[in-house]
């Protein structure tokens, strides 16, 4: 399982600002790929994101509602790009749908689709990312010998609590 995908479901944060929900039941549809593992919805249309066995960490859209050649695109290497096109664009009905635009029509649709109020309100992000950094990493620390030093005592590996600098943790971190 790719490790990116591991941390993000340890963290709990939850996307459904920018378009995607988790379910607990992930029942495949009809065209759902066979070996397919699904792990978010777009909560309309039965459309739902998944990787698929045999093509490694590859994330694909899955839309019941198109017509028979079109139901399953891929539309990220990989869960770090797809977490990042998300961001990108705002929602995540931009990537399900990308395969069918030019570039000048996919620009139209992110102009003609400004994000919400609360998809543009970062700090709602940071928040609920700070909360389940700080989850994820008491949950990791416990349990183990540490002096009671903070930060320091755990090393220069625990990663920052906020957003934008998580991001240049990460990149540094893996």
């Amino acid at each position: 399982m790719d490790k990116t995908f591991e941390k993000f479901l340890r963290s709990g944060i939850d996307l459904s600002l920018i378009g995607i929900e988790r379910r607990e039941d992930n029942a495949s549809y009809f065209c759902t790929p066979k070996g397919a593992s699904i792990f978010e919805w777009a909560g309309v249309d039965g459309i739902h994101y998944c990787f698929v066995r045999g093509f490694g960490g590859m994330v694909f859209a899955v839309s019941p509602m198109n017509s028979a050649q079109d139901f399953v695109h891929p539309i990220a290497r990989d869960f770090a790009d797809f977490l990042r096109l998300l961001l990108a664009c705002g929602d995540a009905a931009a990537l399900e749908q990308a395969w069918m635009w030019d570039e000048a029509q996919f620009a139209a649709f992110l102009t003609g689709n400004d994000a919400t109020a609360s998809q543009k309100n970062l700090e709602t992000f940071d928040a609920a990312f700070q909360e389940a950094v700080q989850a994820a990493t008491t949950a990791n620390l416990r349990g183990k010998d540490l002096p009671p030093a903070g930060k320091e005592a755990a090393g220069d590996n625990v990663p920052p609590t906020d957003f934008r600098a998580y991001e240049a943790w990460r990149k540094n971190n893996g």
